[in-house]
């Protein structure tokens, strides 16, 4: 009687604990457009699902069901699925979506709803999303933005307690740590004489002679701005015999850039060494004096291919910055041996096989990862072979975008996989040395990066002068041109 007793209450609490069981767990299905079910998948490896619950095989019959969707969408539910639980979850942004080739950098509303409307993630290389009514998606009065609701639907009843906290504090998570799309500006060339070098760090007005035409402005309205440094920050050393052409500027000239809005800055390249060691370390010196973050350059190689990593503001992942350079021997005689660092030695980081070991390194964490390079014929069009194989290498290792400097013209932008490579933006500021016709047309690059991939790009023409740059009132020719450029790329990539 006794041996019955306890089997009737064993039976009891395994019913009790089966009961549990089904009450506190079960299958659920994922809802929603592509991109709503793609985030949905983020925020589940965020936030995952209460104990017992799990996302359903296909087929399987399910006991709720999580959504994430537009507003206008979620009106949309019948009223027998009407859901337990709905929390604000964040934004996206639709936009229209160009190719690379596309002359057009800026679409009215309407013309932008009749090129066809999608989530912004969903543009991948070679396409690009334009501005619509001259904002990016991210930015105040962007046009077509939807909030986005995470909700939860239970097939019989109301969604069970823990599920529905979960979307709760799920939906929390996702709406603080979204990702807002990032614009990164990007410059070729900076290179100032001795006269407009004293403009630059001024703080008067003279400085307008340098960068004129709204150009100030436009670099200090970037989330993050990046370009290359054409010489060393110095008074002292010997001009190096195997240069004709040697750069160099006051010191202050760091403080003047960042001062401009300029973030990080590639210091490899072939007017590092122009005026010896002595000069390369003032340098180096001027730039950590101001806390402007460098690449592509150091007291030693390691130092030289160092990453450098830096949290955007508005971003939820490190942008990873490395340097090298690379360029032709010149006409005396100088090469890229001769400027690279060795393991005690300071100079550029020339060294390939340690920059895309970088690269798998810093993409291998997530961050999203930009190379600036410094290598290429001069006043050329089109990159020539070498350059394009080694910045494709750069790709894929896991580059999201490559920035190429030294040709002094501007070339285009090439797709390959999720990423971007621009070969040459040209120069920027050119004033130690008269530029003949073709570099004194280059651009400035603003780059719309979101959720690692580059899926923006614009183009600011710049006309390159004597006396300073400043931005093109019609730049309707050039960005054609430039969209000719990107499509010769795309038709000799083939």
């Amino acid at each position: 009687m006794r041996l019955g007793r306890i089997a009737v209450v064993i039976a009891l609490i395994a019913f009790g604990l089966l009961c549990s069981c089904a009450r506190h767990g079960g299958l659920i299905a994922l809802a929603g457009d592509q991109s709503g079910i793609l985030r949905l998948e983020t925020i589940l490896a965020q936030s995952p699902l209460p104990h017992g619950w799990t996302v359903a095989p296909g087929g399987e019959a399910v006991q709720a069901t999580v959504e994430l969707a537009s507003a206008a969408a979620s009106s949309q539910t019948s009223i027998d699925a009407r859901p337990s639980v709905v929390a604000p979850a964040g934004r996206r942004w639709l936009v229209p979506a160009l190719r690379l080739s596309d002359p057009r950098f800026s679409l009215t509303a309407a013309e932008a709803k009749a090129a066809g409307l999608r989530p912004l993630e969903d543009v991948l290389p070679p396409f690009r999303t334009p501005l619509v009514d001259g904002r990016w998606p991210g930015q105040d009065g962007y046009p077509f933005t939807e909030d986005l609701w995470l909700s939860v639907s239970a097939a019989r009843g109301k969604a069970p307690r823990e599920l529905a906290d979960w979307a709760l504090a799920a939906a929390r998570r996702a709406a603080r740590e979204e990702e807002r799309p990032i614009v990164l500006g990007a410059t070729g060339d900076i290179q100032v004489g001795p006269r407009e070098g004293a403009l630059l760090i001024s703080g008067e007005e003279g400085r307008a002679a340098v960068l004129e035409g709204g150009l100030l402005p436009l670099l200090r309205s970037f989330d993050f701005l990046i370009g290359n440094l054409e010489g060393q920050i110095s008074l002292r050393g010997e001009p190096n015999p195997r240069k004709r052409y040697l750069f160099r500027f006051p010191p202050g000239t760091a403080a003047a850039l960042k001062s401009a809005g300029f973030g990080l800055l590639l210091f490899g390249n072939n007017h590092a060494l122009d005026f010896g060691l002595d000069a390369f370390q003032d340098t180096l010196k001027d730039l950590d004096g101001t806390g402007m973050p460098y690449v592509g350059a150091g007291l030693d190689a390691d130092r030289a291919v160092a990453i450098k990593r830096l949290r955007i503001a508005g971003a939820v992942r490190d942008f990873a910055f490395i340097g090298f350079a690379a360029f032709p021997k010149e006409a005396m005689g100088f090469t890229t041996e001769e400027a690279a660092a060795g393991p005690n030695r300071p100079g550029v980081n020339a060294d390939e096989a340690a920059t895309i070991t970088a690269i798998e390194s810093a993409a291998a964490t997530g961050d999203t990862v930009v190379v600036l390079s410094h290598g290429g014929r001069e006043y050329l069009d089109a990159p020539p072979q070498d350059v394009e194989e080694r910045y494709r290498r750069f790709v894929d290792a896991g580059a999201a975008l490559v920035v190429g400097s030294h040709p002094h013209v501007l070339q285009g932008v090439e797709a390959r996989g999720r990423s971007l490579i621009a070969y040459s933006l040209g120069n920027f500021v050119f004033t130690g040395e008269a530029e003949p016709p073709p570099g004194q047309k280059g651009a400035l690059v603003a780059f719309l990066m979101y959720r690692g991939v580059a899926r923006g790009l614009r183009l600011y023409p710049l006309r390159i002068g004597f006396q300073g740059s400043t931005l093109y009132d019609d730049h309707g020719d050039a960005e054609a041109r430039f969209a000719g450029l990107c499509a010769e790329l795309a038709r000799a990539a083939r």
